[in-house]
């Protein structure tokens, strides 16, 4: 077990408040503005419908058990007793160990996606859409 500083607690829960308002919110009103009637029925918006249902569920289900394991329990309260922490004998290596999860877990991940966003970027707004070179050729 370990003991949280108050100092700590407060930001967290307000951190963790304002996540869950503004994801629940903002995918109810994307919920609701799809479902409304005067949106196409497109497989895209079936698709971004289901992505809301699947960040509400995330909403209500993970974040009161994430606050009630670290905050009120102190450890994991579905099955995990304790907690895991890195113990390293030798700082630097435990630095390199860190500076290599970065690169792998955020950096490599961010630097594919900007590539392709870019690479699709430049498909939509570069290339000429179909329908633009018939109606060159039709003048």
């Amino acid at each position: 077990m370990y003991d949280l500083p108050l100092s700590f607690i407060v930001p967290l829960l307000l951190l963790y408040g304002i996540v869950a308002v503004i994801s629940f919110g903002g995918n109810i009103a994307v919920c609701y503005t799809l479902c409304n009637g005067k949106v196409l029925l497109t497989v895209t918006n079936f698709f971004l419908a289901s992505l809301s249902v699947s960040d509400i569920l995330m909403t209500v289900l993970c974040i009161p058990t994430t606050i009630v394991s670290d905050i009120i329990y102190k450890h994991w309260v579905l099955g995990s007793r304790g907690i895991c922490i890195e113990l390293w004998d030798d700082q630097q290596l435990q630095h390199i160990y860190s500076i290599i999860l970065l690169l792998l877990q955020y950096f490599m991940p961010l630097l594919i996606m900007i590539c392709v966003y870019v690479h699709i970027g430049y498909i939509i707004w570069i290339k000429p859409t179909p329908d633009e070179n018939n109606q060159a050729n039709q003048n």
